[in-house]
């Protein structure tokens, strides 16, 4: 079956090779005899919910079709990159928000020092973290941060913070902006922690805010022995950064890979990181 957000893109893109004076965010009045031909491929968008790809096929709009229009087709499903569509879903947790945060101490022992104010949660100087509520396996989530910049410091004592999936995967936040592409490493910015470099240069200066779009997919496990690695997509500032990477291992501090669901973990290292408009929603 064709995922319903997989359709809809391409379904846009198809609308967009048929009628291209149509475009979203542009508020334009459509002559009457485009009506009935939209209305069509808004039906088709219907059908692609219920019906496998044989059956949109008898809508003439299958891969062959498709081709014709320059839209790609995407196997079902089977990527997490089809999970990200820069939109916030229905039924989506907010964990930090206008109204608060409800990240927690990672460590209940431990005073916190990390501040909430305006909508802002911000990282404590020290060295606590704090951690979603609940656990999770797999999800889409979106998160915005502002990295500091700390001066004259040892780079990756700049800005440093990091976002765990699970507590045991780190995708690095870091002041990375004026390292030069060429020179990244895989404890920069955007990095899976120690394994993988990220795909393009998508850092912003200290002082804007950045955003990740994050698609996972957790590691499958029988009988205590793991049949299927976790996959990560990954989007900084909607520039596609990791493609359904499957990941190897839990990266550096994270915790041992597991069958069992776990919490995420915003890291604090002392520097001030700003965290806001923090979105998950767990995938069915």
């Amino acid at each position: 079956m064709i995922r319903p957000a997989t359709c809809r893109r391409h379904l846009i893109r198809l609308q967009w090779h048929i009628f291209p004076h149509v475009r979203p965010g542009v508020s334009q009045s459509m002559p009457r005899q485009f009506v009935s031909p939209v209305l069509i491929v808004w039906g088709i968008t219907l059908g692609c919910m219920t019906f496998s790809f044989s059956a949109f096929e008898i809508f003439a709009v299958g891969c062959d079709a498709a081709e014709s229009f320059q839209v790609p087709c995407i196997p079902t499903g089977e990527s997490t990159r089809d999970w990200i569509d820069f939109q916030k879903p229905t039924g989506a947790q907010q964990l930090i928000g206008p109204e608060g945060s409800q990240l927690i101490p990672e460590n209940p022992n431990q005073k916190s020092q990390w501040t909430f104010s305006e909508g802002i949660l911000t990282a404590s100087p020290k060295w606590d973290s704090v951690v979603t509520p609940d656990s999770y396996q797999d999800f889409v989530m979106h998160i915005e941060f502002n990295v500091n910049d700390a001066g004259e410091v040892e780079h990756e004592r700049n800005g440093n913070s990091g976002l765990y999936l699970q507590l045991r995967y780190e995708l690095q936040i870091l002041n990375s902006y004026k390292v030069p592409f060429e020179s990244f490493t895989r404890t920069d910015c955007g990095c899976i922690y120690g394994i993988k470099k990220p795909d393009q240069m998508a850092c912003l200066p200290a002082g804007q805010w950045q955003s990740f779009d994050v698609a996972f997919r957790a590691a499958r496990f029988n009988e205590g022995e793991r049949t299927e690695n976790a996959r990560i997509t990954v989007y900084q500032n909607q520039k596609l950064i990791h493609d359904d990477y499957i990941l190897p291992r839990h990266t550096g501090a994270g915790k041992k890979e597991g069958p069992e669901s776990m919490p995420i973990k915003l890291q604090g290292h002392h520097n001030q990181v700003q965290f806001r408009n923090f979105w998950i929603k767990v995938a069915l």
